[in-house]
């Protein structure tokens, strides 16, 4: 099985690994698109970079400068029903929806009340479309930035204030309500009915949440995964999760190599394989041989 891999913080954009060999195939460096969000729409391969949104296929590649405006610093991308795509403007604290041509359709604001607030404030960096509304999710519900210069690193990781949003409401659940909490710096969000997946990254902890009558999230299982990496990057193939650990955090050091952790949902057992080197990853995909054909140097000689 290979992956596509893509990393931030790092002089390495995207990769693909090979699970059974345990191997770094192919690497795309930064200087060419530097990825944070990767998602597949049909064929072609979506990417979130900085403020610029990239459409990646054997057609010409599109490009979108969405913060040619005010800067963005864009984290998760992934389609929406009706052939929307949103992505996360971490920047200013919104979920933007596009339809595939680059035109806004709309965005959510979870503290679009609060007056001249600071870029980035909750840290909010993925989101997920559920039947109870589309989730988002995000590092405190303060400030987060004043809270973190004034918590010592150890408790920052541990203190449990990321919480899971649901931005976009209906008749159960209301728009901007809390639905989650207690995660520890939440992260890569999955809904495979009926549960909801999420990482607790700063702990290593992989959580399984189901939703009861009100919408409202409760944890329905919860494995840990690793006490070693920060937990990011999450992707189900049959009965296993492929989640990515992080060897570091914004410069952080907290492994000498980063990994792929196996872990199997119903056993709980897990298996890692290490990928060389102080990297963080964000997104995990299964790989498509397709990509061979997106212009990027040096992949051709993956083609099978």
């Amino acid at each position: 099985m290979r992956l596509l891999i893509s990393f931030v913080n790092s002089d390495i954009s995207l990769a693909c690994y090979d699970v059974r060999r345990d191997a770094i195939l192919w690497e795309l460096p930064n200087s060419f698109v530097a990825a944070c969000g990767i998602c597949y729409i049909d064929s072609t391969l979506w990417v979130a970079a900085a403020n610029d949104v990239y459409q990646f296929s054997k057609d010409v590649p599109r490009h979108w400068q969405l913060g040619a405006t005010f800067p963005m610093q864009l984290h998760s991308i992934h389609p929406l029903p009706d052939g929307h795509i949103g992505v996360v403007d971490t920047g200013n604290s919104a979920l933007r929806v596009f339809d595939d041509n680059g035109s806004p359709v709309t965005a959510y604001f979870p503290v679009g009340a609060w007056e001249n607030s600071d870029s980035d404030t909750i840290h909010l960096n993925d989101f997920v479309h559920t039947p109870y509304g589309i989730l988002g999710s995000c590092f405190d519900h303060r400030p987060y930035k004043e809270v973190r210069k004034n918590t010592p690193w150890e408790q920052w990781c541990r203190q449990r204030s990321g919480v899971i949003i649901n931005l976009s409401g209906n008749d159960t659940t209301g728009r901007g309500s809390i639905v989650g909490c207690g995660f520890n710096h939440p992260h890569s969000l999955t809904y495979l009915a009926p549960y909801l997946y999420v990482c607790s990254s700063a702990t290593g902890v992989f959580k399984r949440m189901k939703f009861d009558e009100d919408g409202v999230l409760y944890c329905d299982r919860k494995y840990k995964v690793t006490d070693k990496h920060f937990l990011r990057g999450a992707l189900k193939v049959a009965n296993k999760w492929i989640l990515g650990g992080s060897a570091r955090r914004h410069w952080e050091p907290l492994n000498n190599d980063a990994a792929i952790y196996i872990l199997d949902e119903d056993t709980g057992e897990v298996h890692q394989r290490k990928i060389k080197g102080k990297r963080e990853i964000y997104d995990i995909l299964l790989w498509d041989d397709a990509i061979c054909d997106f212009g990027f140097p040096g992949v051709d000689r993956l083609r099978q």
